[in-house]
């Protein structure tokens, strides 16, 4: 059982690389196949991420639907749309990481690729 707790973002590419499984080593077709299952996932997560971003930009432009809440004079209104800007944020900066993760998988699937044609 492969076991990852209490990782924090810089150490995940060690983590991963040093993991051990008590299952049987994967084929490198396997393996490649699931590099490809894997950026096809995180790229659809990103397309998903992207689109509430965009949405979210156009909304809280300054130009945009959210100046209808400028009036706002309550503070339980106002902290919850803080809390909705911290949100789409946190969302904009998980689609950063995402693009990342896709470039490494694709930098992995290309080394499983060469290492299959030696």
């Amino acid at each position: 059982m492969c076991i990852l707790t209490n990782l924090k973002q810089k150490e995940y590419r060690s983590a991963i690389s040093s993991v051990s499984c008590k299952k049987p080593e994967k084929t490198v077709t396997q393996l490649s196949d699931d590099i490809v299952k894997t950026v096809q996932l995180l790229r659809y997560i990103e397309e998903q991420l992207s689109l509430a971003t965009q949405a979210w930009k156009e909304f809280s432009d300054p130009h945009g639907d959210i100046t209808c809440f400028r009036d706002i004079r309550n503070t339980h209104g106002r902290v919850k749309l803080k809390s909705l800007k911290n949100s789409f944020r946190e969302m904009a900066n998980l689609e950063k990481a995402i693009a990342f993760l896709v470039v490494r998988c694709e930098v992995s699937a290309k080394n499983v690729r060469t290492s299959t044609a030696h």
